[in-house]
Formats: C-alpha cells, structure tokens, sequence
C-alpha cells in the first residue's frame, strides 16, 4: 500500500555523462523505470564527441521526465554544477552516466530513509561491475539515525576511525550513496572549485554533512558501480602538481567559520593527505625526511618490498626513483604485471621468499584491506615487525599548511 506522505517527494536525479556511448543507454533507461515514478531525471551532457549527447536527447523525446543540458566539456564538478542549478526537486541524488541501478532504489529509499524527511540519506552498499564478475561491497551500519551533534562526533567516526590506521572507514563519500536535501546539496555542490578532479564527491558530501542537523543510514545495496577503463572511475595518472593545493584551499574554506570537533578535522586531515598520496607523493616524500611517509617504523636507508600496483604504488616508487633514499629490492602484487607509468617491474608474492629486506611496505589506503594483506603476510610466514601499513597518528593540519 502507497504511503501518501512519501509519495509527493520529487527526487532530481542529475546524470553526468561524458563519452559513455555503450553504457548511457542502460543507465538513464535503469532511471527511467524507476517503481517510484516522481523525478526530475537531469542528463547533463558535459560536451560528449562519441554520441551521448544526441542519446540524451532521444531518451528525453520518450519521457517527459527527462531534461537534458548540452554544455562545453568542463569536468564532473561543472557538470553536476549545471544540474544543480536548475534542480527543483525536495532531495538531489546522483548517478554517473556509466552506472545503473535497480529498479526499486528510489522507492526504497523514500518509503524508508525519507519517511521523517532528513537533511540526507546514506544508502549503504553497492556492486562494483568488472568486465567479468560483480562485486558486492558492504560496511555495516553503526547506527540508523544521526542528529545534531551525533554527526559531527559518531557519523565523522565512520569514515576515518580512531585506531590510528589511515582511513579506517565505515562509510564512504560517494555521491551517488547519498541522497541530500536540494537547498544543501546545491549550494555546497556550486561553491566547490571546477578544477578539483579528484575528491570532489568528498568535498561536497562532507560540506553537505556539516550543514546538516539529521542523517538517516539505510542498507540499499542497489548501485552498481561499473569499472572500466577511461571512465570517470579511472582517474588520470598525469597530475597537476598544484590539484593538492586546489583541494586543500577548498577543505579550509568548508572549515573556516565552523567550530568543528576534532573528529571533523581528523576526517578533512585524513582526506586532504589521501589527495597528496594520489595526485603529488612526491610533496610528503619531501616534507617528511626522516622516515618513509606514513610509515613512521620504515627510516630513512631501509630496505624495502614495496606491495602495491595502485596508484599510490606507483607514485611512491616514482618519488623514491627519483631521490633515492631508499632502497626498492622489490614491487610485488597478487600478480605479476608490466606498469608503464613505471620502470620497475611488478613482480608476484613469491619472490618475497627470495629477497632480502627490512620492511614490506602495503601502499594500500584502506585500514580493512592493509589489514587483510598484513594477515596474509603473517600466514607466508613475514615477521609482523617487518610489515608497514599506512598511520594516520603522524598526519596533522600543521604540517599540511607548510606543505601545501
């Protein structure tokens, strides 16, 4: 039986979509037949060259419901911008132009997250899609309802923890688990720089956060997340060395005139470093001389495995080949690879039984995955002493203000 109090929500559901002719149709079409019928579907057609546009524009002939923006390329950020600005809806959520999303997402999120009509609702769970299999990612929820000063202390706790491992997350800032009350989300999402290429979702979401009094968690693992090569998923690997500074600039402004807690500002400290390890290693590689950064046990000279083929792998061997301060005797991964960002060869975990070094090194950001391979590498039998994973204890907004 239809609930009448839900049913007169309009949910703006603004699609980016840039280049993404074989797998916009099956996102807006996983839209458009949504159970819970009142949207406002915004497909902002961010200056697409392979057909999407004109796609959109097919789909919006079709239903009614559909609007669709054509606008010079500018990047994600100015394309949910130009969403934002004309949404009219009661609640914002987003979708990327290469996802999908079954079909009772939105009616299972109004008839359960938006009953008492919250400032935002996080949808927990979601499938990342390789090319051949599906990946279910789940977290549990801590607690159903947030308000107040809950917030700022409990909900910040989900998403940098308090052990001291980098990102002992719970939750994530993704914007498309989030649904957010439209006067929140636009003028959070139209005041963040176009610029920032990575870590945008972050800013937004986490400025949205702190301009709201209630948050409501439900478990609504209904997004699947499709991982490709050349989508928005798969950032750039040639940075601009000042994307770091953008971000942090644009961090301080959401910060400044709040008086935060300190589980707010271990949560924009935590972030604005995993920008650093992403987009300019190099600059901490600098900074913090002494000791291999965040592993505050690895000194200067040490010997090292370096386990990682991510990104932040490759730019922790790229800083190290440059100033050798170090010594890299291996790169491992659950496979062997080739790496053309790189001069060094990814090797497999065998070779970890024919090396010798002082410390394996896991460049891996997430507290729960760092901690699965450091278990793993117990059981091969690497002496706990000599596996370093990521610290959050030695990163401080002090030190990020010299930085950047």
């Amino acid at each position: 039986m239809k609930n009448p109090h839900v049913e007169g929500i309009l949910l703006s559901v603004i699609v980016p979509v840039y280049n993404v002719k074989g797998y916009v149709e099956n996102c807006v079409r996983s839209v458009c037949r949504q159970t819970y019928k009142k949207l406002e579907i915004i497909l902002v057609d961010d200056g697409s060259t392979d057909g999407s546009g004109q796609f959109c524009d097919e789909m919006a002939k079709k239903d009614k419901r559909i609007r669709v923006i054509h606008k010079k390329n500018g990047g994600l950020v100015s394309a949910r911008k130009a969403g934002a600005e004309v949404a009219t809806g009661n609640y914002v959520i987003a979708v990327d132009g290469d996802d999908w999303i079954d079909e009772n997402r939105f009616r299972n999120l109004v008839e359960t997250g938006l009953k008492a009509l919250p400032d935002m609702v996080y949808m927990e769970g979601h499938y990342k899609e390789y090319e051949k299999e599906s990946v279910p990612i789940h977290y549990e929820i801590a607690q159903p309802v947030y308000k107040d000063d809950e917030i700022s202390i409990n909900l910040m706790r989900q998403f940098a923890g308090q052990s001291g491992f980098y990102q002992e997350r719970r939750m994530e800032f993704g914007q498309w688990l989030w649904c957010v009350r439209r006067e929140i989300y636009c003028k959070n999402q139209l005041e963040i720089n176009s610029d920032i290429c990575w870590g945008e979702d972050i800013l937004t979401i986490f400025s949205c956060i702190l301009d709201s009094k209630s948050i409501v968690c439900i478990h609504e693992p209904s997004y699947h997340y499709v991982q490709r090569a050349g989508s928005t998923n798969y950032r750039k690997t040639n940075w601009n060395e000042n994307h770091a500074c953008l971000y942090y600039r644009q961090m301080r402004r959401i910060l400044d005139g709040r008086a935060v807690r300190d589980e707010v500002l271990n949560v924009a400290v935590q972030y604005t470093y995993h920008n650093l390890l992403l987009t300019n290693y190099k600059k901490l590689y600098g900074y913090y001389r002494d000791y291999l950064f965040p592993y505050v046990q690895v000194r200067k000279g040490s010997r090292i495995i370096l386990y990682g083929a991510g990104n932040i792998g490759v730019e922790m061997v790229n800083a190290i080949d440059e100033n050798p301060q170090y010594e890299i005797v291996a790169w491992v991964d659950k496979k062997r690879m080739d790496n053309p960002r790189s001069g060094h060869s990814i090797e497999s975990l065998s070779v970890i039984q024919e090396r010798t070094f002082d410390f394996i090194v896991v460049a891996v950001l997430v507290a729960h995955i760092s901690q699965s391979i450091r278990q793993d590498l117990i059981a091969r039998g690497v002496p706990e002493e000599k596996i370093a994973v990521m610290q959050s204890g030695s990163m401080c907004m002090d030190d990020l203000d010299r930085i950047l």
